[in-house]
Protein backbone atom coordinates (compact mmCIF):
# COMPACT_ATOMS: atom_id res chain seq x y z
CA UNK A 1 0.00 0.00 0.00
CA UNK A 2 1.27 3.51 -0.79
CA UNK A 3 0.49 5.91 1.80
CA UNK A 4 0.76 9.59 0.58
CA UNK A 5 3.33 11.61 2.18
CA UNK A 6 1.60 13.45 4.93
CA UNK A 7 0.92 9.84 6.62
CA UNK A 8 3.88 7.87 5.47
CA UNK A 9 6.17 10.24 7.41
CA UNK A 10 4.34 9.14 10.70
CA UNK A 11 5.21 6.20 10.25
CA UNK A 12 8.94 6.90 11.32
CA UNK A 13 9.84 3.65 12.79
CA UNK A 14 8.95 1.15 10.30
CA UNK A 15 8.59 0.89 6.50
CA UNK A 16 5.45 2.59 5.55
CA UNK A 17 5.59 0.66 2.16
CA UNK A 18 5.11 -2.82 4.13
CA UNK A 19 1.56 -1.72 5.23
CA UNK A 20 -1.34 -3.38 3.87
CA UNK A 21 -4.23 -0.97 4.07
CA UNK A 22 -6.52 -4.19 5.37
CA UNK A 23 -4.38 -6.13 7.53
CA UNK A 24 -2.73 -3.29 9.17
CA UNK A 25 -6.05 -0.77 9.22
CA UNK A 26 -6.46 -0.73 12.94
CA UNK A 27 -2.18 0.44 13.26
CA UNK A 28 -2.84 2.79 10.73
CA UNK A 29 -5.54 4.59 12.01
CA UNK A 30 -4.98 4.51 15.63
CA UNK A 31 -1.20 5.91 14.36
CA UNK A 32 -2.69 8.68 12.26
CA UNK A 33 -5.72 9.79 14.09
CA UNK A 34 -3.40 11.21 17.59
CA UNK A 35 -0.25 11.93 14.90
CA UNK A 36 -1.70 12.74 11.34
CA UNK A 37 -1.86 16.80 10.75
CA UNK A 38 -4.89 17.83 8.10
CA UNK A 39 -3.97 16.41 5.17
CA UNK A 40 -3.47 12.66 6.57
CA UNK A 41 -6.75 13.00 8.60
CA UNK A 42 -8.59 13.39 5.18
CA UNK A 43 -6.33 10.70 3.45
CA UNK A 44 -7.88 8.62 6.31
CA UNK A 45 -11.34 9.16 6.04
CA UNK A 46 -11.22 9.12 2.50
CA UNK A 47 -9.72 5.22 2.78
CA UNK A 48 -11.63 4.09 5.28
CA UNK A 49 -14.52 5.87 5.64
CA UNK A 50 -16.01 6.73 8.77
CA UNK A 51 -17.86 4.22 10.23
CA UNK A 52 -14.64 2.31 9.83
CA UNK A 53 -12.63 5.12 12.13
CA UNK A 54 -15.35 4.98 14.15
CA UNK A 55 -15.07 1.07 14.84
CA UNK A 56 -11.01 1.51 15.71
CA UNK A 57 -12.07 4.27 18.01
CA UNK A 58 -14.51 2.63 19.67
CA UNK A 59 -12.82 -0.98 20.23
CA UNK A 60 -9.62 1.60 21.58
CA UNK A 61 -11.82 2.67 24.12
CA UNK A 62 -13.18 -0.81 25.24
CA UNK A 63 -9.90 -2.20 25.20
CA UNK A 64 -6.31 -2.30 25.39
CA UNK A 65 -6.13 2.14 24.86
CA UNK A 66 -3.32 2.87 22.57
CA UNK A 67 -4.69 5.87 21.75
CA UNK A 68 -3.29 9.05 24.08
CA UNK A 69 -6.52 9.59 26.45
CA UNK A 70 -7.31 13.12 24.80
CA UNK A 71 -7.32 12.56 21.42
CA UNK A 72 -9.33 9.42 22.36
CA UNK A 73 -12.09 11.72 24.35
CA UNK A 74 -11.62 13.57 20.83
CA UNK A 75 -12.69 11.10 18.60
CA UNK A 76 -15.77 9.57 20.54
CA UNK A 77 -17.03 13.33 20.81
CA UNK A 78 -16.90 13.29 17.33
CA UNK A 79 -17.45 10.21 16.05
CA UNK A 80 -19.60 8.33 18.81
CA UNK A 81 -21.20 11.24 21.08
CA UNK A 82 -23.99 9.08 22.37
CA UNK A 83 -20.61 7.06 23.95
CA UNK A 84 -20.35 8.56 27.49
CA UNK A 85 -16.64 8.26 28.77
CA UNK A 86 -16.50 9.19 32.37
CA UNK A 87 -13.59 11.60 33.19
CA UNK A 88 -10.92 10.73 35.25
CA UNK A 89 -11.46 12.14 38.98
CA UNK A 90 -7.83 11.53 40.01
CA UNK A 91 -4.69 12.38 39.19
CA UNK A 92 -3.76 8.66 39.42
CA UNK A 93 -6.60 7.77 37.75
CA UNK A 94 -5.71 10.36 34.60
CA UNK A 95 -2.54 8.86 34.54
CA UNK A 96 -2.84 5.10 35.38
CA UNK A 97 -2.06 2.68 32.29
CA UNK A 98 -5.14 0.73 31.51
CA UNK A 99 -5.11 -2.81 30.23
CA UNK A 100 -8.17 -5.32 30.07
CA UNK A 101 -7.41 -8.93 30.58
CA UNK A 102 -9.85 -11.16 29.36
CA UNK A 103 -13.15 -9.53 30.47
CA UNK A 104 -11.16 -7.43 34.07
CA UNK A 105 -9.26 -4.38 33.72
CA UNK A 106 -6.64 -3.95 35.34
CA UNK A 107 -5.66 -0.34 37.20
CA UNK A 108 -1.80 -0.05 37.74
Amino acid sequence: MSLPESAASIFWNMDPELLDKERDAKLIISTVLPRGGEDALRWLFRAYGSERVRHVVLEDARGLRTMPESVLRLWLRVLAPEIEVPAPTTTRQRWAPRRRIGTIQVDH
